[in-house]
């Protein structure tokens, strides 16, 4: 068994492999899955707990940014 027979097996496994993915990819029983997961960036964000905001919180996100001094 010389390095060409052993690089043949590689690829033939590899292929194997890739096919196999491709099957499990495109199975029925994955679909839910896989549609659902496709959806999750359109999920509505009112659906989300909103985050408690504070007087500190909300004056930090209102104030304007302050212009930092320049050293030279």
């Amino acid at each position: 068994m010389d390095v060409n027979d052993f690089r043949n097996f590689v690829t033939l496994l590899s292929f194997v492999l890739f096919a196999g993915i491709v099957k499990w990819a495109w199975s029925r029983r994955n679909q839910a899955g896989f549609n659902e997961a496709a959806q999750l960036p359109f999920i509505d964000e009112a659906r989300a707990e909103p985050e408690p905001r504070g007087r500190a919180t909300l004056a930090a996100a209102t104030a304007q940014p302050t212009a930092e001094p320049r050293h030279e």
